[in-house]
């Protein structure tokens, strides 16, 4: 692993690596989750660099959660941010550790206004769409609306928003947001 990945970390430790340790070693899983949080406002000047709000999670990330590279596939492979959430859900589900959650809930926070401000624009249906990003097959290169994409923004924003609930969290202006 450390050959191949040089030290970075790559979304594959959400999606394809945490989940199974989760099972067996909640620790694990809880210090993948506490690194990303530590890592959070790097993720946000990583977001306001390209104009954009919230935690941009990069494809490849270096240990302070800057861009490991600064290469194409790291600015459109975005799914990687809502993979997050989708650990983190993951991590409740499995230990139902409310504290860790509110603890999180920062990180969901910012990864849905992220989600929120990555939405390119709308059709003439009023139908959202997501551009120029790289699904998680890596390909086709620089597609709109990859399936994977889209339906890890939805479910990242539906994560945060159950989050917001479970926590009795008041209701704010980017939850109309996420919510539409």
């Amino acid at each position: 692993v450390a050959d191949g990945y040089y030290g970075t970390t790559f979304w594959d430790q959400e999606t394809f690596m945490a989940p199974p340790l989760l099972l067996f070693f909640p620790d694990i899983g809880r210090n993948f989750l506490q690194h990303r949080l530590f890592s959070l406002p790097a993720y946000k000047l990583n977001a306001a660099a390209f104009g954009l709000k919230g935690a941009y999670i990069p494809w490849e990330t270096g240990a302070t959660g800057g861009f490991a590279r600064d290469n194409r596939i790291n600015h459109i492979e975005v799914h990687v941010t809502a993979d997050v959430a989708i650990f983190i859900k993951q991590y409740y589900q499995l230990t139902r550790n409310t504290t860790a959650l509110r603890e999180l809930f920062p990180l969901l926070e910012a990864i849905s206004d992220f989600v929120v401000s990555r939405v390119n624009r709308t059709n003439e249906h009023g139908e959202f769409s997501i551009e120029t990003v790289e699904g998680s097959d890596e390909h086709p290169k620089d597609c709109d609306n990859d399936i994977f994409t889209n339906a890890a923004f939805v479910h990242a924003l539906e994560i945060t928003l159950d989050a917001v609930n479970t926590l009795g969290i008041p209701a704010q202006s980017n939850h109309h947001k996420w919510r539409e």
